[in-house]
């Protein structure tokens, strides 16, 4: 049956209209990509390799612990023994009396009688102690400076030396020294007062 001009013109409308509906239909929405995209697992994550590389890592890690834990006990131990040497006091007065009776009596061991001792202004030492200061003067041999100062490296408390000034006294016959000694020790830092910033 031979195809009117009529129904040759229809037929080419329907085909054109037939290729935007078929492309609506079949072409993937963004929906549908995030959809496809989110279900794709990441390449390699669940690979035997991967899950080896993670295995050795924690097993390297759980060896470690042992070791970690011992210098952990190591560091405490020697910041306990470290600490012992602390001057305790309740107040920052006693610790600097229990400094003063500890430098005198070092002193008098080696003959030397300090009559002249001041306490300088208490600060803040590395961050985690207090630290307080006193000047002792004598006159003596220079034989007892050496012993006083050998002793003192010897003592359990936290001390050292910080400043020394020896001077002739201008007594030939006695062979005498000026002495003088500036000495730190630590003590908790609870007993430091904290600087208030000033007001600007």
């Amino acid at each position: 049956m031979p195809i009117s001009d009529r129904d040759k013109r229809a037929l080419k409308m329907l085909a054109y209209a037939a290729v935007p509906a078929l492309a609506l239909l079949f072409w993937p929405t963004s929906d549908d990509s995030t959809a496809a995209t989110a279900t794709v697992p990441a390449a390699g994550s669940n690979s035997p390799a991967a899950l080896e590389t993670q295995l050795h890592r924690l097993r390297r890690k759980q060896a470690e612990l042992p070791v970690k834990a011992s210098i952990a006990k190591d560091l405490d131990a020697q910041l306990a023994l470290r600490e012992k040497g602390l001057i305790r006091a309740d107040t920052l007065a006693q610790a600097q009396a229990q400094m003063a009776q500890l430098v005198r009596q070092t002193g008098r061991a080696q003959g030397i009688d300090f009559r002249a001792v001041s306490m300088g202004t208490p600060r803040i030492h590395g961050g985690e102690y207090g630290e307080i200061v006193l000047t002792a003067a004598a006159e003596c041999k220079v034989e007892q400076v050496v012993n006083f100062l050998a002793e003192l490296t010897k003592l359990p408390e936290l001390v050292a030396t910080e400043d020394l000034r020896i001077t002739a006294n201008g007594d030939p016959k006695t062979k005498n020294l000026n002495f003088q000694v500036t000495i730190a020790g630590l003590v908790p830092k609870a007993l430091v007062p904290e600087k208030k910033g000033g007001s600007i």
